[in-house]
């Protein structure tokens, strides 16, 4: 007797796809920005994320999420470039030139990337002081890209 195969519900994929995003994450799903988008309009999070809108210095709101992962986990840069890998696919665009460092001693790693007149980006942020990696998506809605 062949084993049956069982097909999880839809839901399901998608929620694990939320928070697991593995490092090879198939480039044409673009759920998490299309959800960020969404979400920026309604404030609300995304599923195993902390999310929350902010001001930014061109009078827009801003919507940012982050996930939580062990200090300097692999998972976290794992998400970290699957993220950056779906963006540049599910959002045409460029990304910014990189500035300098920051003033204090974690470690930070931010990559933003231009699409229209919106600012998305991804960083990672290990925390010695919380024991923890934490990974980071906005989206800066109406900040001028490099060709304005």
């Amino acid at each position: 007797m062949r084993p049956r195969h069982v097909t999880p519900p839809l839901s399901f994929i998608c929620c694990a796809a939320f928070l697991a995003l593995p490092q090879n994450a198939v480039a044409a799903d673009c759920a998490v920005f299309d959800a960020i988008d969404r979400q920026n309009a309604s404030g609300t999070a995304l599923t195993g994320a902390a999310c929350s809108t902010y001001a930014t210095a061109n009078a827009t709101a801003g919507f940012s999420c982050y996930w939580t992962h062990p200090y300097r986990d692999a998972a976290a840069q794992a998400r970290a470039s699957g993220l950056w890998q779906m963006l540049q696919h599910c959002r045409a665009g460029q990304p910014l030139v990189r500035g300098g460092g920051v003033n204090h001693p974690d470690s930070y790693d931010l990559r933003e990337w231009a699409h229209g007149r919106d600012v998305y980006a991804v960083s990672v942020k290990d925390k010695a002081a919380l024991d923890r990696t934490l990974v980071f998506v906005r989206v800066e809605p109406g900040r001028p890209g490099p060709a304005e």
